[in-house]
C-alpha cells in the first residue's frame, strides 16, 4: 500500500447502553470512535428499547452509527474493546447482562468474516428489532450481504415484538 493512499471503509455500528448515565456513556462511546475509529458520517436517532434475551435487565438505549474508518475488521474489534473497558464494560462473557455500553460491528463493507472472535455481518442482525430500526433509519436500502434484503424488508419481517421507541 502506498503511504498517503489508504482506503476508507464503510462499518455500521450498533451502540447499546442500560446501566449508568446511558446518554452520557452513549456520547462518550461516540467521541472515542471519532479519536480512535474514524468519521462518523451517520448516526440514527436514540431509541429505547426492551431488554432482548432477559427481562430482568434495565432497558437499553440503542444507535447506529455509520463510520468510515482505515482500519481492518480485526483492527476495529480490537478498537470497540478498548473503548468497552475504557467506559466500564465488563466481560463480554454474558450476552445478556447490564452492561455500560456494548459496541457492535454489524457490517463492514459487504465483507463476510465467520471466526471465533468476529462475525461480520452480526449473524443476529434479523431477529433483533433494537438493532434494525436504527439501520433502517440511516441506511433503509443497505443490503445484507449474505440474506441479499435490504434492511428495510428486515425490518418489515422481523418477529421480534419487544418495545422499541425512537426518542426525540
Amino acid at each position: 500500500m502506498i503511504k498517503g493512499k489508504e482506503e476508507y471503509k464503510t462499518c455500521f455500528l450498533q451502540l447499546g447502553s442500560n446501566e449508568g448515565n446511558r446518554n452520557e456513556i452513549m456520547k462518550l462511546a461516540e467521541y472515542f470512535i471519532q479519536q480512535s475509529i474514524g468519521v462518523i458520517k451517520n448516526k440514527s436517532s436514540y431509541y429505547e428499547s426492551e431488554p432482548w434475551g432477559n427481562s430482568d435487565l434495565n432497558w437499553f438505549l440503542n444507535s447506529v452509527l455509520e463510520v468510515q474508518t482505515l482500519l481492518l475488521p480485526f483492527e476495529l474489534l480490537k478498537k470497540t474493546q478498548q473503548i468497552e473497558r475504557d467506559l466500564g464494560r465488563k466481560s463480554k462473557g454474558d450476552d445478556y447482562a447490564n452492561r455500560t455500553i456494548d459496541i457492535d460491528i454489524l457490517f463492514y463493507e459487504n465483507f463476510i468474516i465467520r471466526s471465533p472472535k468476529l462475525t461480520i455481518p452480526h449473524d443476529k442482525i434479523p431477529q433483533r428489532r433494537f438493532v434494525l430500526a436504527p439501520l433502517v433509519e440511516i441506511s433503509p436500502q443497505y443490503t445484507h450481504p449474505v440474506l441479499d434484503s435490504s434492511l428495510s424488508y428486515l425490518l418489515d419481517s422481523c418477529v421480534d415484538d419487544l418495545w422499541v421507541t425512537k426518542l426525540d
